[in-house]
């Protein structure tokens, strides 16, 4: 449980370095907006692997309440002004739910929260810092920097957990999934207006690679009987969404 308690404290101190920064003014909404984002996804990826998927459940619903509330009494305003519409707060636990009530194998899970906590936050801190050509899709304004900052951070993040999971994928393969599963999630990205992208992308993750048979022919690495000797993990599966016994 070491890593786990190590993984939700550095989320934890994530959001407090976000609410500091911006109350500093020294970073703006979105980039504030974006850390809180990152820190969120990377202390529920691991969710699955460390106590199953029922806690991630039970957390996100605790979390989907918690944004209802700051909704409501405008807490936090400082990490919610923002000079567009969004409802990308509310898909985000949704679609963490729905994944958890799915119980995909942990990989696929973890791929999804990473590839949007990281990617995503690329894109719009790319597209803000770099000057590009703009477009526009259904109203909203995109950037060529920013959807190439996503795609090649999706790469990233889908060759690393690749390359950690025993997928049996090599040569021709591997990067048809490295190269396509980014290619199929940027075009979600550019088409889910209003936040939508922070349901439609880890959906898109879980039905492309569940398309291609991925869905059961893989194990994450911290899924193995000796990476959970070693971290001291339960022995039993966490790909139920059932508490263990």
């Amino acid at each position: 449980m070491l890593l786990f308690t190590i993984g939700c404290l550095l989320g934890l101190s994530l959001v407090g370095l976000a609410y500091f920064l911006r109350g500093r003014k020294l970073i703006r909404n979105e980039t504030a907006r974006k850390l809180v984002h990152f820190a969120h996804a990377l202390v529920v990826a691991g969710w699955p692997v460390f106590i199953g998927y029922w806690f991630v459940i039970v957390g996100e619903l605790v979390f989907l309440t918690a944004v209802l509330i700051a909704q409501e009494y405008r807490l936090f305003h400082q990490l919610r002004q923002i000079n567009r519409k969004t409802w990308g707060e509310f898909f985000f636990p949704l679609v963490v739910i729905v994944l958890a009530v799915i119980a995909p194998p942990t990989w696929i899970f973890v791929s999804a929260l990473l590839l949007l906590g990281l990617a995503d936050g690329a894109a719009a801190l790319v597209g803000q810092r770099l000057k590009s050509k703009q477009y526009k899709i259904f109203g909203h304004k995109k950037t060529v920097a920013g959807s190439l900052a996503f795609f090649g951070v999706s790469v990233v993040v889908m060759a690393a957990v690749l390359l950690t999971s025993q997928t049996g994928l090599s040569g021709q393969r591997f990067w048809l999934v490295v190269l396509l599963i980014p290619f199929i999630t940027t075009i979600a990205e550019n088409l889910s207006p209003y936040g939508s992208d922070n349901f439609t992308v880890p959906i898109v993750v879980y039905v492309s690679l569940a398309g291609l048979g991925l869905a059961s022919s893989a194990v994450f690495f911290l899924d193995s009987p000796s990476a959970r000797r070693a971290f001291i993990l339960p022995a039993t599966s966490t790909h139920s969404c059932q508490p263990s016994p």
